[in-house]
């Protein structure tokens, strides 16, 4: 029960201890601090369980699955997000659903598996005419229409509809919304390059970039850095590419990503194998331009020795 003090409320034990390792739970999420966030989450989880509070502890799974996803560790996940659907049977948890649906959808992308991850957004999606959406959508409908058009790039099917439909979603948001803004640059970039315009496309990558660094968001940071990377790669530019790997790996360091760390070490080997058969070749076309050279001003030299010998024995013939 609560007590007053001195025209104070205050709260039994075990709720301010939920609530602190709540906060600092959020508090270390927002800092990518995975592990301290898992932490605290699993000790607020423990705390609802010792009180039975089912909607506390329906949350506290969710957070759990947020976290985990971060990691890319899918078999916590998928735990996680099972425990909090059996609790969301019951009618007073329903709407938690569409949460749970759109981090189902998540798992499903970090496995690749689209189609599942298709079916479970068709479930949270919100109406559209064409390129319209019909009514103002939440933050859960606007995560799963940024899930949808990933998909559609993945696919290489609808692309410009679902950017489109993306875009005038975030205008409907009420407030401001910088990390959709910055995943707009980089659906529309993504589009340039399908257009073949690339320097639009990097102007595109690079205001992104520079919008996540002013929110300090560090998924978006490592994210964009690494498409930066991909962007010079295929314009065979090795250079720059390694710099923007090394940069995206940095971060992805700070956010012990390990998944990711293993795939730019292994692009980085792959960039810098690439750069050297690129050296090699544009050197053994120089070679074979200068032998090529040097063989033609071998055969002018002999041509005007030949001619010398005609004149010289012409000249002796006349004389």
């Amino acid at each position: 029960m609560l007590a007053t003090c001195s025209n104070a409320v205050r709260k039994p034990m075990v709720i301010a201890n939920i609530e602190k390792y709540n906060i600092d739970g959020m508090y270390a999420y927002s800092n990518a601090e995975w592990n301290k966030a898992e932490y605290f989450f699993t000790k607020a989880l423990r705390l609802y369980q010792g009180v039975d509070n089912q909607e506390g502890s329906l949350l506290s799974y969710i957070n759990l699955a947020e976290v985990t996803l971060a990691m890319q560790e899918t078999s916590k996940s998928k735990r996680y997000l099972l425990a909090a659907k059996a609790l969301a049977k019951k009618d007073l948890l329903k709407g938690y659903n569409s949460r749970i649906l759109l981090l189902l959808s998540e798992m499903a992308l970090q496995k690749n598996e689209l189609m599942s991850a298709e079916q479970l957004l068709q479930k949270i999606l919100p109406e559209f005419i064409g390129n319209q959406v019909m009514s103002k959508p939440n933050e859960i409908q606007l995560a799963a229409i940024a899930n949808q058009t990933k998909i559609a790039f993945l696919n290489n099917q609808n692309a410009f509809l679902w950017t489109q439909r993306y875009a005038h979603a975030l205008k409907k948001m009420t407030n401001k919304n910088a990390d959709g803004d910055a995943r707009l640059l980089r659906f529309q970039a993504r589009l340039l390059l399908q257009k073949g315009a690339e320097d639009k496309a990097e102007l595109k990558m690079q205001q992104a970039l520079s919008l996540y660094k002013e929110q300090i968001s560090r998924v978006g940071i490592a994210g964009t850095l690494f498409e930066l990377g991909q962007y010079y790669r295929s314009k065979q530019q090795w250079n720059e590419a390694q710099a923007y790997f090394l940069r995206s790996q940095l971060v992805y360091e700070y956010l012990k990503n390990d998944w990711k760390l293993k795939r730019i070490a292994s692009i980085l080997d792959e960039v810098e194998n690439e750069g050297k058969l690129m050296h090699n070749r544009t050197i053994n076309s120089q070679f074979l331009l200068k032998t090529k050279d040097e063989r033609r001003k071998t055969k002018d030299e002999r041509r005007k020795t030949k001619d010398e010998r005609r004149k010289t024995k012409n000249s002796l013939i006349f004389d």
